[in-house]
């Protein structure tokens, strides 16, 4: 919360006040009570405290009270490593919540009068190396880290701030075991970046607080590499010193690197990496776009860039997210590619793309590319107002030619969302209600697609009418509409026994509501007709009867490659795969009802010596039922 600054005024202007002494006696008080001689030490205090074991975390008692022993254990053997990063400054803060005036003039002594050092506890290294009941991020509690961490809470007084360093002396040598590689530079750049800083008032120093001696090059075998081993680790924190500065200076104004115009878009750079030993930076900007830079320090402390890369010879050269969104732009409408089934072509589609190159024809990461986040529809019309849409062969047949085949959803592929839009031209029909789609090959055709990219959408209009006057229906997500087709196929099932478990004809009308399932008549069988009555079924509830129908209709017959029982077998697998565990759930709450009305009737047996079997047997030879309460 920032505190507005402005002067104050005593309630009682008659009674003498603090504010009435000169502001040179104020300020005495003020560096007595928030000025130190010495740096004022930090440290990320979540970061290096035991976290204390959870016993839900914990399968066994022992295992949770062994880890608990080692975590007092711990704990008591920190008792005191920390007590240079405590402070006696609550002695003042009853002065900070008397005004805003004082408040803020003390304030200024404080944050401007004291040198501010981030280092660590010099028993911790920089990685992960502690029992796992600490729950310790070795980058959260790496200073660097916590440093724009601490300078992010303390508001608008980052303006006041003349002295802060980060204790390079204080890190692993890279050398060691638990030496970080790098660190991401970012939020201190974006605050430096938003505090308008012209020079940055955080600066890297050697605080001469060396890490505990455990922290040894684990390869350094001989005496000599001992020797050469102890001098490099004396000079490496002081080229550090000068490598962080310059590069930091670098990164605020507009020097080598140019970072500072992406200071107002959060969100155009993920994080920018220095690398500690090998002295290069790393930009990424997405997932898959990351940009390099080495840079090196002169002896003026200025950075001087060592390599600057190829730069790209042709356009199938750029970063891959880069050249993505490139081929999106130039190949694909706003609107997305529209494959039109009935007069076999694609809208919204440049394929000047493939002349690139000869290579580009045959490389799949153009198509790769176009189909990456995109909106398909494939459209497809009818004359009749009782279709099958052949079959729906069109799905089958023209996607696996090019280029169409890149636009169909498969489990390996990220197109946004793929619209099957049904078309009907017919004079004969005069609502959607009318309408009458045999979608059983529909049913086939998306059997191995992508289920939760696909929706079905019907539209009615007359012969010339434009499209923006049809009728239409909204989007029909196929997931929810398999699900209903599973209910259905179990009425079939359950009801209907047909030789050679036949695949009846499934109705859907131009809502997207199912109607029924039919068999046609042949020599031997009548037609047959079952009607949909789970239409009125919310989401949740088609979910638990799926369980339900799941349970019941469990049996080991084989299915029949293309029957009724094959897709209602896969329709299971797809959307309700542990239907036996939720059978098991059901038969054990069975068991415990059973056991509950047992216990009970002894209970009352035993205390009122009543038959209760006698009487039960009496109640339902008259129609009654002794378990109506439960």
């Amino acid at each position: 919360m920032q505190i507005p600054k402005r002067d104050s005024h005593p309630a009682d202007p008659s009674e003498p006040s603090f504010l009435d002494r000169p502001g040179e006696i104020r300020n005495l008080i003020y560096e007595q009570l928030f000025k130190r001689a010495e740096p004022i030490l930090l440290h990320n205090t979540d970061a290096y405290h035991a976290v204390e074991p959870k016993r839900r975390n914990y399968d066994t008692d022992e295992g949770f009270h062994a880890l608990t022993a080692r975590f007092e254990t711990e704990l008591e053997s920190r008792i005191g490593a920390a007590d240079e990063f405590t402070h006696d400054f609550y002695l003042g803060l009853p002065l900070l919540l008397v005004c805003r005036q004082i408040y803020h003039e003390a304030a200024s002594v404080f944050y401007s009068d004291n040198t501010f050092v981030f280092s660590r506890v010099l028993d911790r290294h920089d990685g992960r190396n502690n029992p796992r009941y600490d729950n310790l991020d070795g980058k959260a509690y790496h200073q660097f880290a916590y440093a724009s961490v601490w300078l992010s809470n303390i508001g608008s007084q980052f303006g006041m701030l003349k002295k802060v360093h980060i204790d390079v002396d204080a890190m692993c040598y890279h050398a060691c075991k638990h030496a970080l590689d790098d660190f991401d530079a970012l939020p201190l750049l974006r605050l430096l970046w938003k505090n308008g800083a012209k020079k940055s008032p955080i600066t890297s120093a050697c605080t001469g607080r060396r890490l505990d001696p455990g922290c040894e090059n684990s390869f350094a075998r001989t005496e000599e590499q001992k020797k050469r081993y102890e001098v490099q680790k004396r000079q490496y924190p002081r080229d550090l010193v000068n490598d962080f500065n310059a590069i930091f200076s670098s990164l605020i104004g507009n020097g080598q690197f140019s970072l500072q115009r992406f200071a107002n878009f959060d969100r155009l750079i993920h994080s920018v990496s220095i690398h500690f030993v090998e002295r290069y930076m790393r930009v990424t900007f997405d997932k898959e776009h990351s940009h390099w830079r080495e840079f090196a320090v002169d002896q003026n402390g200025d950075v001087v860039i060592r390599q600057l890369g190829s730069k790209p010879r042709h356009l199938l050269d750029l970063p891959r997210s880069v050249l993505s969104k490139i081929i999106q732009l130039a190949a694909l409408s706003p609107e997305g590619p529209i494959l039109d089934m009935d007069n076999h072509t694609i809208h919204g589609l440049q394929l000047n793309i493939w002349q690139l190159s000869r290579g580009s024809r045959s490389d799949f990461r153009i198509r790769n590319m176009l189909t990456h986040n995109t909106n398909v529809t494939m459209v497809k019309t009818s004359t009749k107002s009782k279709t099958s849409f052949k079959d729906f062969h069109f799905l089958r047949v023209h996607c696996l030619t090019r280029p169409c085949c890149f636009f169909v959803p498969r489990w390996d592929r990220s197109i946004a969302s793929f619209n099957i839009a049904l078309v009907f031209e017919t004079a004969d029909a005069t609502s959607l209600s009318m309408l009458r789609i045999n979608i059983v090959g529909l049913m086939k055709a998306l059997k191995d697609a992508a289920k939760e990219q696909v929706s079905i959408s019907i539209s009615l209009k007359s012969p010339g009418e434009d499209a923006c006057e049809a009728l239409q229906s909204g989007k029909i997500p196929l997931p929810d509409l398999e699900r209903r087709v599973f209910l259905l196929l179990s009425d079939v099932i359950a009801g209907w026994d047909v030789a050679e478990d036949k695949l009846p004809d499934i109705w859907m009308d131009g809502h997207g509501k199912l109607i029924s399932a039919t068999y046609s008549a042949s020599a031997t069988v009548l037609a047959s007709r079952v009607e949909n009555r789970h239409a009125k079924l919310k989401s949740v509830e088609v979910q638990q009867r799926g369980y339900q129908f799941a349970t019941d209709l469990s049996n080991n017959k084989r299915d029949v490659e293309g029957g009724r029982r094959a897709m209602w077998s896969a329709l299971r697998k797809e959307y309700w795969n542990d239907w036996q565990d939720s059978a098991r759930k059901r038969r054990v709450e069975e068991d415990r009802l059973d056991i509950y009305v047992r216990e009970r009737d002894e209970a009352i047996r035993e205390q009122s010596g009543f038959d209760l079997d006698e009487y039960g047997e009496r109640r339902l030879g008259q129609g009654g039922s002794l378990r109506r309460g439960i």
